[in-house]
């Protein structure tokens, strides 16, 4: 029935005298809908200036995504510009390949390499400024600064180890086990946005059963919390990324189903199926957590594609070709407007995640935009990623619709919830239907009273009736995917009338989660306009 209404509106838009030969030249086939495509490189760095570069394992790109570091097999380190797509410097970095590479918010350079050294760079001039031995048992294979740029971490396979940079000393290390098989490494630790706290997740493989276990540190005091742990069956696969605010893991599951889950409380849903050939699979969350890059090799393929799948539908909104089985970890500009991986081919590939130059024809009129929000409208993952660049094609046009419709989640009186959830528990089925039925309708915005009833919850009648509300609070806040790709185009128009739509959704209900994605938006648009 769904798509019956979106046929008909779109034979409306084609007939209506606004905006139909635009509306038409989006659709082909009667009005049916274009396959998600497989995008090329929108360029490639390297390839033709260092032709004996060697193959590119580790990417990262400046905090203003204005450059990108490139660490290859030779031990070689380069840095390009972005926009003149032009070589910046290089020099030898490591004896042996260099695995990772990271940026600090100083745009100090870390970098890993397989002589098990942890070196610092002066990104601007290539200097070197720190080196520290690495302290595990393995090849170290990741490294990440915590936001203040004070500490570093790094990791292998089964170890894992922090260094404060102004003591020049380790102040954090664990260790796994090689046998019952312990995983560090698969899932790469986590500084969390603010820097509260590093997160990081471990498997142990027993001879029947698999457990994940979710750790946290402090960095104030380095003291970790209990782990919270879950067992499940002995082909369970691991957690392969943390998203960078600690709400939500990834991981492929041994059945094919990539599933997205709650690190607080192992509540997990599928977001698709993969193709169980598949392996060598690497998951990159963007860090505004809307997108999960999945890149994987796959047995019968010599070419591998990112997938980008959107977190709120689990539907894939773009294919990006990389070559000769380009399986090293994707890496996302801190604004999210890029995304680069290393190749074997001595280059670095880079794709514009939205990319409105590549529009042929912007939406000129309110009945242009009108057929572009009733698209983002439809859960097809890919027709919505066209229709969100076309959006930001012409900001001066869509901005302000937008913001029109997106509406700020109303704050509940205090008085009105204490009141609504007395009645939850009352005696009389009449009295807490109508309770149940005007919590309901108040959505998110009492999601955080729920919580928190819940948590002193003695009667198990009442604890079932808050996790209902919970529940359908879930499954509503599943459906409000249009409200969010749309705040997505207004961050990245991010001024004037999309500037002042973000705000007042930000000032909605404090507990609504539109609301909290509105101050998140805002946080990261303070950033980048520093």
């Amino acid at each position: 029935m769904l798509r019956l209404h979106f046929l008909l509106l779109l034979g409306l838009c084609w007939l209506g005298p606004a905006g139909g030969s635009w509306a038409q030249d989006d659709t082909k086939n009667n009005g049916a809908k274009k396959k998600s495509e497989v995008r090329e490189p929108d360029f490639r760095l390297g390839a033709a200036r260092f032709a004996n570069f060697g193959r590119v394992f580790g990417v990262a790109f400046s905090p203003d995504g204005k450059q990108v570091a490139a660490g290859a097999w030779d031990g070689t380190i380069a840095i390009w510009d972005v926009d003149k797509q032009k070589p910046l410097r290089e020099w030898e970095g490591h004896e042996g390949a260099v695995r990772a590479l990271a940026y600090s918010s100083a745009g100090i350079l870390a970098s890993t390499g397989k002589d098990n050294q942890i070196r610092l760079w002066d990104a601007a001039t290539g200097k070197s400024r720190q080196a520290f031995a690495w302290v595990g048992q393995d090849d170290p294979t990741f490294v990440q600064f915590n936001p203040n740029g004070r500490f570093l971490c790094a990791s292998g396979w089964w170890s894992l180890a922090v260094w404060d940079l102004e003591k020049g000393t380790v102040v954090f290390q664990r260790e796994g086990r090689k046998r019952p098989h312990s995983v560090f490494g698969q899932c790469r630790p986590c500084f969390v946005t603010g820097g509260d706290w590093l997160y990081w997740s471990t498997r142990t493989t027993d001879e029947d059963r698999t457990t994940f276990a979710f750790h946290q540190a402090d960095p104030r005091t380095w003291k970790e919390r209990p782990p919270a742990l879950q067992v499940i069956d002995r082909f369970g696969a691991g957690v392969d990324c943390i998203a960078p605010t600690g709400r939500w893991y990834a991981r492929s599951m041994a059945n094919g189903t990539l599933a997205l889950g709650t690190v607080s409380s192992f509540n997990e849903r599928p977001l698709l199926e993969l193709q169980r050939r598949a392996h060598r699979m690497t998951l990159v969350f963007s860090p505004d957590e809307r997108i999960l890059a999945l890149q994987a090799a796959e047995l019968d393929k010599e070419v591998t594609e990112i997938w980008l799948v959107e977190t709120c539908t689990g539907q894939i909104r773009a294919r990006l070709k990389a070559t000769e089985y380009s399986i090293f970890p994707p890496s996302f500009s801190s604004d999210c407007k890029l995304l680069a991986c290393g190749d074997l081919d001595r280059s670095v590939l880079v794709w514009k995640v939205l990319d409105p130059g590549k529009v042929k024809k912007k939406p000129e009129t309110r009945a242009d935009v009108e057929f572009l929000w009733k698209t983002l409208k439809e859960l097809d993952g890919a027709a919505a990623h066209r229709a969100m660049e076309s959006l930001v094609a012409n900001p001066q046009v869509s901005a302000a619709f937008l913001a029109e419709k997106l509406k700020p989640q109303p704050h509940p009186q205090e008085d009105q919830i204490r009141k609504l959830l007395q009645d939850l528990g009352n005696d009389q089925f009449a009295v807490r239907s109508r309770a149940f039925a005007e919590l309901e309708k108040l959505h998110d915005g009492v999601e955080t009273a729920l919580k928190k009833s819940l948590e002193s919850a003695t009667s198990l009648e009442f604890r079932r009736r808050l996790e209902s509300l919970l529940q359908r609070i879930d499954a509503w806040w599943q459906e409000q995917f249009p409200s969010l790709r749309a705040l997505e185009i207004l961050e990245r128009i991010g001024d004037g009338p999309a500037l002042d739509g973000i705000r007042r959704l930000a000032a909605g209900a404090p507990g609504s989660r539109v609301s909290q994605e509105a101050q998140l938006v805002l946080g990261r648009l303070s950033r980048t306009n520093r």
